[in-house]
């Protein structure tokens, strides 16, 4: 009898140690899951919303708002999904993303002595460096040059003077390139490609600056294909696209491709990261319902209509956000209603009207979409 008491003691204290082990290791392997997670931020006013966003494209917030002092306009989002960097009149906010999504600011650089206004903002594909332009009234408008550091913040390290208005800006996706779309009340419009040196500045040389005239064109959204060898920008005010080659050194032609009509005066163009669509939404489109409207792509680049989705009345659609996973698009609409919108975007390239996905008191401007990478938990 006491043997086989002895016995049962035995088998009891291993198995509690072998269970002592699962849970060990079921810890450890908690600690070692690697997830990916999806957030949505707005620019909202002065304020950046957070968001995360469920299986169906619906958005839930996370906490309150982050407010700053003045406005807060467009949105560049590292690569890394860690960090997110928003303009701000005569600041770059960088805030990074924790793994619940919420922001926190880890610093404002200030760029008062070479901006003005601050408010595009284009994102090299590296994470290495951030471009901000002013859009200032007059002709007192600059290119900032930020270096991004290994712990997300960033430096001014150049600035490049504009002497007319900057509509937008945008670098290839090799990183050898900065395109810049720019205004004048004079009606001397361009699209400027200047070329991106090794340290992130923008060459002084003027053989690396090429420009191209539009005349009296006003470029408004600009997109550059995958291939990185055919730019798109959309006027304002009137109903086309034009397609620019981009030449080997940078430089533009449009002689072997047309205007493309649109019936729609598009303020932001974007580009499906397949290559195969082209999507852009209207603004200021007196002649026409603001809409958003899908393009295919034939092989040698030119567009062909797939459809419209028209807005809700008195709409003004400003900026567009694709979900990584290519099954929503997310829209800013600073008009009567001050929302954002979810489209489901269909694999044949249509946008379709899928939900309201937020409202507020103030007018909105940029959507953005992180992807962030998550080490253990759930």
């Amino acid at each position: 009898m006491l043997f086989k008491k002895l016995i049962l003691l035995i088998l009891t204290a291993l198995l509690s140690s072998l269970t002592a082990c699962g849970d060990m290791y079921s810890a450890a392997y908690e600690d070692m899951r690697v997830s990916t997670r999806s957030f949505a931020y707005a620019t909202v006013g002065n304020s950046i919303y957070s968001y995360s966003i469920s299986s169906d494209g619906s958005l839930t917030q996370i906490g309150g708002p982050i407010t700053e002092s003045t406005a807060l306009n467009r949105i560049g989002v590292h690569p890394s999904g860690d960090y997110i960097y928003v303009a701000q009149t005569w600041y770059v906010q960088c805030y990074k993303v924790r793994d619940d999504g919420s922001l926190v600011r880890i610093k404002s650089e200030d760029i008062t002595s070479n901006g003005f206004d601050t408010y595009n903002i284009s994102m090299s594909r590296t994470g290495r460096f951030l471009y901000a332009a002013g859009r200032g009234s007059g002709n007192m408008n600059y290119i900032n040059i930020l270096k991004i550091l290994p712990d997300g913040t960033a430096d001014e390290i150049g600035y490049k003077f504009l002497n007319t208005n900057c509509r937008n800006i945008l670098v290839n996706p090799d990183e050898t390139r900065l395109f810049v779309a720019t205004h004048s009340n004079s009606n001397v419009n361009n699209i400027t490609s200047y070329r991106i040196s090794e340290d992130g500045t923008l060459s002084d040389s003027v053989d690396d600056t090429k420009l191209f005239s539009i005349g009296s064109d006003d470029p408004m959204g600009i997109a550059i294909d995958t291939s990185g060898n055919y730019l798109y920008y959309s006027h304002r005010g009137s109903d086309t696209i034009t397609i620019l080659e981009i030449l080997p050194d940078g430089s533009l032609d449009d002689a072997s491709v047309a205007d493309f009509t649109s019936t729609g005066s598009f303020n932001e163009l974007t580009m499906h990261p397949s290559g195969k669509y082209l999507l852009g939404i209207t603004y200021w489109d007196w002649d026409n319902p603001n809409k958003s409207s899908s393009f295919g792509m034939f092989s040698d680049y030119t567009l062909y209509h797939i459809s419209d989705n028209f807005s809700f009345p008195d709409s003004e659609q400003r900026y567009m956000a694709l979900h990584p996973d290519l099954e929503y698009a997310y829209v800013t609409d600073n008009g009567t209603h001050k929302m954002l919108v979810c489209y489901n975007l269909e694999p044949g390239g249509q946008l379709t009207f899928n939900h309201i996905a937020a409202q507020y008191t103030d007018e909105p401007c940029d959507v953005k979409i992180c992807r962030k990478t998550v080490f253990g938990g759930r």
